[in-house]
């Protein structure tokens, strides 16, 4: 007889084990489908920040290069 008891203590303690990782798995399952709703706006996000940089970039250069074109007119064409 002691031997059965044995076994339903343990699974007893089994079941409060899993009967605590319920809500541990539930929150986690929670947060991943709230994690796939945010995730595309914020690759959005930084995808915009990225096309705003690389735009930033390009303007800066073309204006280097706008500046540099007008000074080796001037230094070809002194009368301007």
């Amino acid at each position: 007889m002691p031997k059965f008891i044995g076994i339903i203590l343990k699974t007893r303690r089994y079941l409060l084990v899993l009967a605590a990782f319920i809500p541990v798995a539930i929150l986690i399952v929670y947060v991943a489908e709230e994690q796939k709703t945010i995730e595309p706006d914020a690759i959005l996000n930084k995808t915009m920040l990225l096309t705003q940089a690389a735009a930033d970039a390009e303007k800066q250069q073309l204006e280097s290069t706008h500046n540099l074109l007008v000074a080796v007119a001037a230094a070809f064409h002194p009368c301007g």
